[in-house]
Formats: C-alpha cells, structure tokens, sequence
C-alpha cells in the first residue's frame, strides 16, 4: 500500500516523522500479540489460528509454518541463534522451535494442558522459558536451546489462568515471572533451578514490566504495585488519585529506568519509579490501546514511545509516538477505514528493530463485522530531521 504520512505535532519545527512502510494481510481472526525481528531484518509473528509468518524487511512473504494446531498463544520471540519460538494452546500444548529456513528445529509438547498461558520467552540466559496451564504437572519450564528440559515447576499453587490468550513473560534479578489476571497471582522462579522464590497475590495481576535489578511493576486495573526481586511489597501508585483508576495497560521501561502506562483509556504517564514510590514525570493525553496485552513501548533509542489503539471504541485505528522527554505527540497516523466498513486498529504493543528505525505493530478488523476476518502487520518507518 502507499505510505501514509504522519501528522507532525508542530509544523514549523523539525520533528519525527513516522510513515507505513508497507503492511502483510493473514486470513485469521487476531494477531494477538507482539511480532520478532531477527538479526536479519527478518520480521516473525504468528496469528490466531496457528500459523507462523516469516517476512523480509520490504514485506515480502519468505514462509509459513504451520503449527497444525486450533490456535497459537502468547507472542513470538527469536533466540540469538536465529531459531524461532512460539506456543500452542489445546489440544496440542506445545512450544514449537522453527529453524530460520522455517522447517521445525523441535516440538516440547505439554499432553493434558490447556495450552501456553506465558511465553514462550528468551532469558537473560539464552534459555527459553513458558508457563502451561492446567492440566498436567508441568507448570512452568525452563528449556535449553536445542529442546532439552532444564527444570519444570507446577507452582505452588499450580499455575493457571482462565480465558487469558497468552502472556510476555519478564526477566529481571536472576527470576522469570508470570501473572495470572484471572487469579490475580504473581509468580518468580529462578531462573537456575526452577524455585519457586515467590508468590504473592494483588486480586488481578496484568501484564507486568521488570527492571534489570529484579523489581517488579505490576497493573492490577486499579493501581501499579512495585515488588522486590524477593517479592517484598513495596509500594502503590495510583490508588490515591483523585479521579479512580480503573483501567492501566501493561507497563514498559525505558533504558534509563523511566516506566511509561496508561491509565484509564485516555492519559499516558511517565513515572520516574524509586525504591519508596514514584515520581510523575509527565502525563500526556492519548487514547484505547486494545488487544490481550496492550500499552506503550518505549524505542531502543528512549527517544519515544510508541503506542497503537483508537480515539474511542467504534473509530478506526490510530499510531502515535510521544516524546519520551516532555510526551509531546511526534507524529500521528491515522489509518483509513477499510473498503468493507470495518477499521484495521492496532491490536498488540509494538516491537522494535534493533536500531529504532522501525517498529512492527499488529492490527485487527474491528468496528463493524466482516464477511471474512483478516489481520495486519504493519511496518511503521521511523524518520528523524
């Protein structure tokens, strides 16, 4: 498609600009979550029925992989070798390894599981990592590059989740966590052995955000709780607002330790986290960030942050990108309603490549209801002056 030109914040200044690049169509109802890019430039997603997508930079299809299951769950990821991970849900539980010629490296299969509620994820030690829920004893795992099992824990109590389409799982103080939102529990295992280090329980536990020290940030809808590495409470933020907060995205965290969420479908702040509490940097109004695991993320650079959603439920889909100093808007793109009627709206949170360059975000057919469901990637070119 052409490439649509992004709004500039202020016309008589330089400023960022961000242009589609291209976009991939896939015949499916969802891609749910966040794409990979390899060393390459080779962009990997899956979407809701099970199959895996290889792409080049310019958009070109490369391969598919099918995964020959009812459904995928959770993101994709890509390991430092090249190798490329994604999970299944049930019948077929399973974490599929995919070389980069997209022929299958190895299947770990959980039988009696409801599929892949976190990860699969790469660890800060090039182990692959992912949660599966109820049944079977396996729980969480740890497994090494070429499939081999590192450790397993069911958790305590075992690990599960109820309607959730997948989870990221984070790293940070030598533990790998996970969430449960329906059961609102938080786990930490280490990242060695497979120990249960922690379990605490915040009512409902989204999608958290870790820094390297092992702290975690966890939105449970209401407020952002902070947990040490060994899981001691340490505070809330959020709670005492003179509004209520009843809605926060999943958090991310900039190189510089800033933390970016929004709150309540309409502000984006920038906190400033400290060991006691947090410190409003700014707040910046923006819009509905949708889909399993939505928010803000912050480009490689810290220069911005970059968010996908809509204006207001039933209004096509829009990009924008916040300066990471002040959350002035660099640009807007406002993506046109589709020929059918329905809106093409970003659906997952996006995935940078490397540089900063360029950004992946999926989007979904919302707005009103297809003769048939169709998906989007699409590559977003980032421009300094």
């Amino acid at each position: 498609m052409a490439a649509l030109l992004a709004t500039q914040a202020f016309a008589e200044q330089p400023t960022v600009q961000g242009t589609v690049a291209w976009r991939f169509e896939v015949l499916a109802n969802y891609i749910s979550h966040r794409a990979d890019v390899a060393r390459d430039g080779t962009v990997y997603f899956n979407d809701s029925s099970g199959f895996l997508y290889a792409l080049t930079p310019a958009g070109a299809l490369k391969w598919v992989y099918d995964g020959e299951s009812v459904g995928s769950a959770g993101p994709t990821v890509v390991g430092g070798d090249g190798t490329i991970y994604f999970g299944l849900s049930s019948p077929d539980a399973a974490v599929h390894a995919v070389n980069p010629d997209g022929t299958r490296k190895w299947v770990f299969a959980a039988p009696g599981s409801q599929g892949v509620i976190g990860g699969p994820g790469i660890g800060p030690d090039g182990n692959i990592y992912a949660v599966f829920d109820i049944g079977g004893d396996i729980g969480a795992v740890s497994l090494t590059p070429d499939g081999a099992l590192r450790w397993n824990n069911p958790g305590n109590p075992r690990v599960a989740e109820f309607g959730q389409l997948g989870r990221e799982l984070v790293f940070g103080g030598g533990n790998v966590y996970f969430t449960s939102s329906y059961y609102g529990d938080i786990y930490a295992f280490d990242l060695l052995n497979g120990t249960q280090r922690f379990l605490t329980n915040s009512g409902v536990a989204d999608q958290a955000a870790a820094s390297r020290n092992g702290t975690l940030f966890v939105p449970t809808g209401l407020q952002l709780n902070a947990y040490s590495a060994s899981g001691q409470f340490r505070w809330s933020f959020f709670d005492d607002f003179p509004t209520t907060t009843n809605d926060l995205t999943a958090p991310d965290i900039g190189r510089d330790g800033n933390l970016y969420i929004n709150r309540n479908l309409s502000e984006l702040y920038s906190i400033t986290p400290t060991r006691s509490g947090a410190i409003v940097r700014w707040v910046a109004p923006s819009f509905v960030a949708g889909g399993p695991v939505p928010g803000p993320i912050v480009s490689p650079t810290n220069e911005l942050v970059l968010m996908g959603g809509q204006q207001t439920f039933g209004k096509p889909g829009l990009i924008e990108a916040f300066s990471t100093t002040d959350g002035t808007v660099l640009f807007q793109i406002n993506i046109p309603k589709e020929p059918d009627g329905t809106c093409a709206v970003p659906y997952a949170r996006a995935r940078f490549t490397r540089t900063g360059h360029r950004a992946y975000i999926p989007a979904v057919q919302l707005c009103e209801v297809p003769d048939q469901y169709h998906s989007w990637l699409y590559a977003i070119d980032i421009l300094a002056p």
